[in-house]
Order: structure tokens, then C-alpha cells, then sequence
């Protein structure tokens, strides 16, 4: 059995944030609104907070970004006005709280310098206010992550620290899980009877607390010692009731993850049929919640479940990326047995070699003849054992061979019909990318009808949800950048949508102010949507612009997306509505700009896709105020090369980090 799956719940000192996933997405929206719009400081620190508590689990990254922003508000605050000594304490409970939050984040990234660097800064704040809570606590996440990395000592150093502070405020709740987290660290040394009497005093605790949360945790490696102890009937009933305390707390990830390890007892114990059910229950909340670590173990039960039923082909498939390590593991077992076999018959004879040559020598002819015989039928023993146990080793690489090639012959079929799938759906959605790019204008076009321009477009798959848009009306140019929710095949449906919403708003109606443009190309959107008789909150955030050359006057309006104006080496961030084209609760009309431009102005439309990025040696984002100022520092370039200076600047920021997002920057230079 998979021990990883045991051992997951690693328990932290606090539950802050018990609600889940589906539950605090419906406050999404309402966090957003509190940023964009905040009545005060206080909320919206605390809407920060709330927001990063729960991405620094769910979506590691995106917590980072929400924390760090956080962290600038802070520093915001206490750079602009003087504060009192009450709220200065409140805003550095806040700063301990992100820097925590970040740490956490990147533990779950796999980067551990980072997140104990943050962690320690977190304590070190934490320390100068005597907060003895957020001690505990820091203290214990900081020996999660070096256990993580598998350095148990450092860990248990931690661990032991945040015990005697939470002893000392009578946490239960945080000493429960200093036990747990202490038992996981022995388990793993092999010393579980240690193992058991933490994870035992620990359970203790959080039941007559009534955490059901801790005690799953509790139970669920406390069952995991019972199964690697062979004591079957006792780590079903523990993971039971583990299961039974996670119903409680409607914890279905917990829960999918106790079903897996009970469907792999049932195994075990012969009851295959509950096996499986238990291990499609698993799935079922695994795909639901999209958690890919119990999906990777639910598979693994149902390829030896298959495998027992004599379904091969799916058996396979489900154990594809398991076999090449399968067999490197049991190859290096064949060989360390033929060497260990090796040796021992090379001792044996050596060892009687040494005996028969420290043979008395006065012993009579006879008792040396015997001695000799003795020493020869036991060389002949020796001999045919080593013999025997090259033979049986032989024969079992002959049979793992012999049956290796047969499974690949099974694996290479199948990815041949993989590969033709995927070949297929690739070229659909190749087709898609042609069909995109015939909606989009060509440069040549957009140098025509504006001038010295450029577009530096880089969509993160073959298909985009960020798109340009341009359109002739007499002596007026109308051109904009929009971003459609999301990106890839999604992104570019909606893109469709609202790119003819924009075409009908300008040729149908005839609308050539850029306020009206958005507000009826916003009502042809939510009518087109409408017309499913779903709710969709799908639609696009936009620049739009209408350029009158001949008297070098620009209207402007934005959903979301706003316009630079960099004139004389000055930049002025022209302010867009704070609302998208689509569903929106609060809409109101599209307000308009006019801008006056002078020879040597240039105007520049984006999408989020380029400050968004994150890169740079600390994998931070690369954020607007740095886009801002690559666009001031090139603003006096030729369009063609600001365009290259662009891309390599996004090159260079993004590294080895993956694309998170479409790209879309166009510039106009007068």
C-alpha cells in the first residue's frame, strides 16, 4: 500500500479557514468587489486575507501574488500616515499572516528556501509582538516543511517548541497537532510504537475538544501503522471512523483519500467488489475536486483490482507510468540477491578452507581423511546451493522478461491509439487557431489605418482568449485589445462571441462613439449567452479606441482594461470602468475619454497577460508598475523595435516559469 496516502493529513496547529472550495467560491465575488472598491483599510486587509487562506492550498501561486499584494498594502499604510499603536499591531498581525500564508505556498510548490525564509520572517514579527498563538503556529508549519524535505531532526526541534508554547496558552487544538505531526516524524524513523503514542495523545485531545477534523487525521495514521503491522481489522475500523468524523465536516478530499486506503484493506482482505466501489467513490470526489495525488492512487488500486479480474487492457492503462519504475525496482532486487547469495557462498568456503588449515596435526591419517571428505561434501553442498540459486534467478528474469515484453507489446498498442487521439484533437484545435487568425486583422492592415504601429501577441495555447480588433467608419479608425475569460479553447469560444458583438455594435448599428460601442456590444453579449437558458458569467475585458487623424483626437473607453498615454516622456494610466463586458450586478453606462495628441505621443493597449507573469529570480509576478515603466523606457523606439524590446523583456522575466496567460500589446506611435 501506498504509505504516501497514510501519511497526507499532516496536521497544522490551526483551521482558520474551515470553509470549502465550492462554499468560498460564492464569496469570490464579493472579496473582488471589496478590493476594487474598499470602505476602509481594515476590510480590505482582512479581504486579503481571506482570499490568500484559502489560494496558498488550492492555487499555490496565485496565493503568493494575493499575499504579496497584501504585504503592499501594509506597507502602504504605515509609509503614508502615521498610525496608532493599536492599529500598527493589527497591521503587523497582517504581515505575519501573509508572510505565513506565502511560506505555506511555496512549501506547496516544492520551493522550501522560499517558504522557510518567509516562514522565519513571519516568527521574527511574531516574536516582537509576543503573539504566543502565532508562535506556536509558525513554529509548527516550519517543522511541516522540514519534514517534508525529510529532515527529521530539524523537525522534531520545531516541533518540540511549538508543544511548550502551546502547553503553555492551552491550545488544544494547536497541541493535538504537534502530537500528530510528531508521530508522523517517528513513523517515518520506523520507530512506530513511539509513532502510536503520539498519535494516540494527540486523538485523545481533539476528541474531547471535538475537532473531528484532527482526530481523521489521528485515525487515519494510526491506521496506516495498524496495516504495515498486518493488523487489517484494526486499521479498517480506525479508518471508519476516520471517515465517519470527515462526514461531519463535510471534508470530500480527506474523504477521498481514507477511500483509497480503504479500498486497498478491502484488497487485502479478500472483499474485492468493496474495493472497487470504495476506489470509484475516491474518483468520483477526486475529479469533482480535481485532485490529481488521489486520482494517482485510486488508479494504482484499480490496476490491481483489473489485473485480479483479468481486465488487461484497462489494467494497463491505469499502470503505465508505474511499470518502467516497477521494473527497475525489482530488477535491482534480482541483482542484490545474486550478489548477496554470491557472497555467502564465497564466506562458506573460505570459512572451511580456514578451519580444515587450523586442523590439529597430529590427528591420525583416518580423522584427517574424513575431515577432508567433510570439507569436500560441503564444498559440493555449497556449490549446487549457489548453482540452484542462479538457476531460480535465471528462470525469474527469463519469466519478468517474457512478460514485460508482452505488457509493452499491450502499453505500445494502446499509446499508438492515444497518440492517434491526441493527434486528432491537436489538428481540430490547429484548425481552430486558423479559424481565429481570419478574424483577427493583419499588421499591414493596422499599419494602413493607424500609422507606425505594432502587435505583439503571444497566445499561451494554440488557441487565445485575448484577441485585437479594428474597423474603418468613414474618417475614423475604431481599434481595441480585449481579454475573454480564460484562455485556449474556452477563451477562444467566448472571444467569438464578443468579437462579433463589437463587429455588429460598429457595422449593424452604426455606432461610432466608443462608450455606446461597449454598452451595446455589452447587451448583444449577455443577449447572445442569455439565449441558453443558463446563467454564463463568461465575457471580456476591453480597451477601445476611436482615433480621428486629421484632428489628432482619440476617444477612449475600457471594461476593466485601461490606456497608457505617454506624451513627452510623461506617462498618464488613462482609468477604465471598473466593470466587464457580461454579466456584471452593479453595471452602469460606459463613460468616454478625449485625449488631444500631439507629434511623438504614443497610446498603448494590454491585456493582464504580460504584468501578470511571473518570473524574475524570486518567481514573483512581474506586476503593472514594471510593465509601465518597460513602456515609458522604450516609448521613444521605432513601433518595431519597442515590439522585439517587449518580447525579450517577457523572455527574460519569464524564464523557465510556464506562460500563465494570453499576451496582447498594441502601440501607436503619432
Amino acid at each position: 500500500m501506498n504509505k504516501f496516502l497514510f501519511t497526507l493529513f499532516i496536521v497544522l496547529s490551526q483551521f482558520a479557514f474551515s470553509q470549502t472550495s465550492s462554499q468560498f467560491q460564492v464569496e469570490i465575488d464579493s472579496l473582488q468587489n471589496i478590493i476594487k472598491n474598499p470602505p476602509n483599510d481594515t476590510t480590505l486587509i482582512d479581504a486579503y486575507s481571506s482570499w490568500s487562506a484559502y489560494l496558498y492550498s488550492e492555487v499555490p501561486a496565485k496565493g503568493v501574488e494575493i499575499a504579496e499584494e497584501q504585504l503592499d498594502v501594509c506597507d502602504s499604510i504605515l509609509g503614508s500616515r502615521t498610525v496608532s499603536k493599536a492599529e500598527k499591531d493589527y497591521i503587523i498581525q497582517a504581515q505575519i499572516t501573509a508572510k505565513r500564508n506565502i511560506g505555506r505556498a511555496y512549501s506547496g510548490l516544492g520551493k522550501h528556501e522560499l517558504a522557510v525564509g518567509n516562514l522565519l520572517s513571519s516568527l521574527e514579527l511574531a516574536e516582537q509582538i509576543n503573539d504566543q498563538a502565532y508562535i506556536a503556529d509558525i513554529q509548527l508549519i516550519i517543522g511541516n516543511v522540514y519534514y517534508r524535505q525529510g529532515l527529521f531532526e530539524e523537525a522534531l526541534n520545531y516541533f518540540e517548541m511549538s508543544r511548550e508554547v502551546s502547553e503553555k496558552i492551552e491550545d488544544f487544538n494547536s497541541l493535538a497537532g504537534v502530537y500528530i505531526n510528531m508521530g508522523n516524524v517517528y513513523d517515518d524513523q520506523g520507530d512506530d510504537s513511539t509513532a502510536l503514542v503520539f498519535h494516540r495523545k494527540g486523538l485523545k485531545i481533539a476528541e474531547e475538544h471535538e475537532n473531528y477534523k484532527i482526530c481523521s487525521s489521528a485515525l487515519n495514521n494510526i491506521a496506516g501503522i495498524y496495516y504495515f503491522r498486518d493488523e487489517m481489522d484494526s486499521a479498517l475500523v480506525m479508518l471508519n471512523q476516520s471517515i465517519t468524523y470527515l462526514k461531519e465536516i463535510n471534508a470530500e478530499v480527506s474523504m477521498a483519500v481514507n477511500m483509497v486506503n480503504r479500498g486497498e484493506l478491502y484488497k487485502e482482505m479478500g472483499l474485492l467488489g468493496e474495493a472497487k466501489k470504495s476506489a470509484f467513490e475516491a474518483l468520483e470526489i477526486a475529479n469533482r475536486k480535481g485532485q490529481a495525488h488521489i486520482r494517482i492512487g485510486a488508479y494504482d488500486l484499480l490496476y490491481k483490482l483489473y489485473k485480479e479480474e483479468g481486465n488487461y487492457k484497462e489494467a494497463l492503462a491505469m499502470k503505465e507510468r508505474h511499470i518502467s519504475l516497477k521494473d527497475s525496482v525489482y530488477n535491482d532486487e534480482l541483482k542484490q540477491n545474486v550478489l548477496r547469495q554470491s557472497l555467502e557462498y564465497e564466506y562458506e568456503k573460505e570459512h572451511l578452507a580456514d578451519s580444515i588449515s587450523f586442523a590439529k596435526q597430529k590427528e591420525v591419517d583416518d580423522a584427517r581423511n574424513q575431515a577432508q571428505l567433510d570439507k569436500e561434501a560441503n564444498f559440493r553442498y555449497l556449490l549446487y546451493l549457489g548453482l540452484l540459486a542462479a538457476i531460480v534467478v535465471g528462470i525469474l528474469l527469463f519469466r519478468n522478461n517474457k512478460q514485460k515484453k508482452k505488457d509493452n507489446e499491450i502499453i505500445n498498442r494502446q499509446k499508438n491509439e492515444v497518440e492517434q487521439k491526441n493527434q486528432e484533437i491537436t489538428d481540430s484545435i490547429t484548425y481552430a487557431k486558423r479559424i481565429q487568425q481570419a478574424i483577427l486583422p493583419p499588421e499591414d492592415r493596422m499599419n494602413n489605418l493607424l500609422g507606425n504601429a505594432f502587435i505583439y501577441y503571444r497566445p499561451k495555447d494554440i488557441v487565445a482568449g485575448d484577441f485585437y480588433w479594428i474597423e474603418q467608419k468613414g474618417d475614423l479608425v475604431i481599434f481595441a485589445v480585449a481579454d475573454c475569460t480564460g484562455h485556449g479553447i474556452p477563451g477562444a469560444m467566448v472571444s467569438v462571441v464578443c468579437h462579433n458583438a463589437l463587429n455588429r455594435s460598429v457595422r449593424e448599428f452604426g455606432l461610432s462613439n466608443p462608450a455606446k460601442i461597449l454598452d451595446k456590444t455589452n447587451e448583444l453579449v449577455q443577449e447572445t449567452f442569455s439565449g441558453s437558458g443558463e446563467e454564463v458569467k463568461d465575457g471580456m475585458d476591453i480597451s477601445l479606441c476611436v482615433l480621428d487623424r486629421e484632428k489628432m483626437l482619440l476617444q477612449f473607453s475600457g471594461a476593466n482594461n485601461g490606456l497608457y498615454h505617454i506624451s513627452q516622456g510623461i506617462l498618464t494610466d488613462i482609468k477604465a470602468d471598473k466593470q466587464p463586458i457580461g454579466s456584471f450586478s452593479h453595471a452602469t453606462e460606459f463613460s468616454c475619454h478625449e485625449i488631444k495628441l500631439e507629434k511623438g505621443d504614443t497610446i498603448y493597449l494590454s491585456s493582464d497577460g504580460f504584468p501578470d507573469q511571473f518570473g524574475g529570480e524570486n518567481g514573483k509576478k512581474l506586476k503593472s508598475k514594471h510593465f509601465k515603466r518597460l513602456l515609458q523606457e522604450g516609448s521613444h523606439l521605432p513601433c518595431n523595435e519597442q515590439k522585439e524590446k517587449l518580447q525579450k523583456s517577457f523572455n527574460d522575466w519569464k524564464g523557465s516559469f510556464e506562460q500563465l496567460d494570453d499576451v496582447c500589446v498594441m502601440g501607436i506611435r503619432f
